[in-house]
């Protein structure tokens, strides 16, 4: 008994064990042992599905967040490290949270200053992420990447 795919408009919808002349009769492909449902076919060649999108974690630790900015040159590794230690607001912060509406600010710093963890979805997150120039997709992608820290 050989594997054999089963397609359906140009993807594998099943993959089983068979004799060669039965496959043949269903109009079977032989497969290697690494394909699996979910994989696509030309004609010719096995194609392997992409790779999901990563999920956008929901909350990183204030290490994580300070450290991709300093990885990403957004502050100096000297402030990512003041700012996880006795929690000082990197000095390229503290000019942005000057810019806020003043009934904003004192938030802004309690929330920099103090948080052990930065939720992606904070309504703060996407206001300091503009003013570094960081679109939804930037912000996204320091998340993605701090949590992998």
């Amino acid at each position: 008994m050989d594997r054999y795919a089963i397609i359906e408009n140009g993807n594998v919808a099943n993959v089983a064990l068979a004799d060669a002349e039965f496959a043949a009769e269903q109009g079977w492909i032989a497969a290697p042992d690494s394909v699996a449902p979910g994989w696509s076919y030309d004609g010719q060649e096995f194609v392997p599905p992409p790779d999901p999108a990563p999920t956008v974690p929901a909350t990183i630790s204030d290490r994580q967040f300070f450290q991709q900015l300093a990885l990403l040159g957004k502050i100096t590794q000297a402030e990512a490290l003041d700012a996880v230690g006795p929690g000082i607001i990197p000095a390229s912060m503290g000019a942005l949270i000057d810019m806020l509406p003043a009934e904003q600010q004192f938030t802004a710093r309690m929330l920099l200053s103090g948080a052990t963890s930065f939720e992606r979805h904070h309504p703060l997150t996407p206001v300091l992420g503009g003013m570094y120039g960081l679109a939804d997709d930037d912000l996204d992608a320091l998340w993605i990447a701090g949590a992998a820290l």
